[in-house]
């Protein structure tokens, strides 16, 4: 199974992935349209193109900072990046996340953007997500380098979690909802017989989908930049905070590893929430007051580990 242009699997692939992205796009608008909605009062947003790896490509990103602060006020950063079963074109929709964690935390948020399958295939956009954090890193006449923070939603979470593991001791905080654990688990558990708040059913043949256009190559499957439990655990941030709804057919696999994480790491402090009545993806479109007040209850979460790590 490849991922040639002259493959006609892939060509059935970018026909399916095509047809994917359109009925997104009608349920909330296409990338664009989420990019372009205002930022908060009190909030500048400045584009980028921040550079790769390969000589003339960039990677776009947007950052937000508090309006009153200097521009050349070197300020913490948090490196965010959405979710998209490596196939979505997301980028934009943490707008809620985004601008919440700039207010709460007078900080930089970098939203970022990265390549998606099939066009891409692994690991294009785990080396998308460890280059924009090596060149944060580089960038100490601009950014408070000894405080950044990483966070992420679903396969964006996942990200976060291994380019942590990549730059160990240079990352403070990670703070992260519903990520994959094993993207590429051959079993999938039962849907759910309980009727979530908010969020989306992960069906089996969508994640599926994301697995073949992602990471068509088998082989790679047990990478584990994918396989995340396949990472050396030691070398995570020393403050882990992740959420995943009770509902969330993630939500098993995620449970078990970070609270095995943290018996493992006493020295470390991770935590794990459990957020009752919702499935995946609930946080970006809350029908009900009660999912809106636990998206909200779990941001506060995210940026209490994240102000912890820093001192704050």
């Amino acid at each position: 199974m490849g991922s040639s242009i002259f493959s006609p699997w892939y060509w059935l692939l970018k026909l399916a992935a095509t047809f994917f992205r359109g009925v997104t796009y009608l349920k909330r608008g296409t990338e664009r349209y989420l990019r372009n909605l205002p930022p908060l009062a009190g909030i500048a947003r400045e584009r980028l193109q921040v550079p790769s790896r390969d000589k003339g490509r960039f990677i776009g990103v947007d950052l937000y900072r508090p309006a009153d602060a200097p521009a050349t006020a070197k300020l913490p950063v948090i490196v965010n990046w959405h979710g998209s079963g490596w196939l979505i074109p997301s980028w934009g929709e943490d707008r809620e996340f985004v601008n919440q964690a700039v207010k709460a935390l007078r900080c930089i948020v970098l939203d970022c953007n990265y390549r998606k399958g099939p066009e891409y295939p692994y690991p294009a956009a785990h080396d998308d997500a460890d280059d924009v954090v090596e060149w944060v890193l580089s960038q100490s006449e601009r950014f408070d380098i000894d405080k950044v923070a990483l966070s992420g939603f679903s396969a964006g979470a996942a990200m976060a979690l291994s380019t942590s593991n990549a730059f160990s001791g240079k990352i403070r905080a990670l703070s992260a909802l519903y990520p994959p654990i094993d993207m590429c688990k051959s079993e999938m558990p039962p849907k759910p017989t309980r009727q979530p708040r908010s969020g989306v059913y992960l069906a089996p043949r969508v994640v599926k989908l994301f697995n073949d256009c992602y990471v068509p190559d088998l082989e790679d499957r047990s990478d584990p930049r994918l396989v995340i439990a396949g990472l050396d655990t030691a070398r995570f941030p020393d403050n882990i905070f992740i959420a995943t709804g009770d509902i969330d057919l993630l939500h098993k696999n995620d449970k078990e590893y970070f609270e095995k994480l943290a018996a493992t790491h006493k020295n470390k402090t991770v935590k794990f929430v459990s957020v009752p009545e919702e499935e995946h993806g609930w946080d970006k479109n809350p029908l009900v007051p009660e999912s809106v007040e636990a998206r909200d209850s779990v941001y506060r979460q995210m940026f209490d580990n994240i102000s912890q790590a820093w001192g704050k």
